[in-house]
């Protein structure tokens, strides 16, 4: 059973959504962030996605947001400099996991792994996430 503590942080967090009214009922948002089997937070991340039309990248940050990054570090790789050349001149951890993830979802099957080696990328952590998307 959560503590007294947890359920005060969770009902304020849902209220500064705006998912819960100060009486604590459901709002509009509320219930749209209940349909979803993620934490409040991503879901609301992908309901305004869909909103605005961008769900796609949104869906892949959300992804990784729910697993873990697709950058590795090794002894012989730089997976910072990897991390940093997909983020481009925007330098964003997010801009970099959307365009790692669409330019490993152009690579062909046979050359998946190959590429993946090169840049610093866990294979199975992408493919997870293409399972979530």
């Amino acid at each position: 059973q959560p503590s007294p503590e947890s359920i005060t942080n969770a009902v304020g967090l849902l209220q500064e959504m705006n998912a819960l009214t100060p009486k604590g009922t459901l709002t509009a948002l509320g219930r749209a962030i209940a349909a979803l089997p993620v934490p409040p937070m991503v879901a609301k991340m992908l309901l305004f996605a869909a909103v605005f039309r961008v769900l796609k990248p949104v869906a892949v940050v959300a992804a990784f947001l729910s697993i873990k990054s697709p950058f590795v570090h090794s002894v012989t790789a730089d997976g910072d400099a990897d991390k940093r050349h997909f983020a481009g001149p925007m330098q964003s951890d997010h801009a970099a996991l959307i365009q790692a993830y669409a330019h490993w979802r152009q690579v062909p099957a046979d050359r998946s792994a190959s590429y993946c080696q090169t840049h610093s990328l866990s294979l199975e952590t992408l493919e997870m996430a293409q399972l979530m998307i």
